[in-house]
């Protein structure tokens, strides 16, 4: 049988915080177990983070240009009436609502790409 020596290093930090912080090695190992953990969870739940806000923008973007497509629809329609018809104003408050619609979501669409450049 072979046996192979491994000659492990001496991490400098671990005498510095086992001296400063009074911790035995198996206290030091087990603190920074745990600290690895949680940064390598960070950083996965991070990449996630990122993948959602994509969906969310591609969401925000699609919803924005079905819209746009019902507000140009509805914007010819209104040209077409003259203005004395019994639900012609029906159709103007849908007009404004769907504008309104359209503003609020560029402003998501703006502050969900501002959380991504982040």
């Amino acid at each position: 049988m072979i046996y192979m020596w491994v000659k492990k290093t001496s991490n400098p930090l671990k005498k510095l915080y086992c001296a400063a912080y009074n911790l035995t090695s198996r206290q030091y190992n087990s603190i920074k177990k745990q600290l690895d953990g949680r940064v390598s969870s960070v950083q996965e739940l991070n990449l996630l983070h990122i993948e959602n806000l994509k969906g969310r923008i591609e969401k925000t973007e699609s919803t924005i240009n079905r819209k746009w497509e019902q507000k140009e629809k509805q914007h010819q329609s209104l040209i077409k009436m003259k203005g004395n018809e019994r639900n012609f104003f029906k159709k103007v408050d849908r007009y404004r609502k769907l504008r309104q619609h359209i503003h609020q979501k560029k402003r998501k669409l703006h502050s969900l790409k501002l959380k991504l450049e982040k």
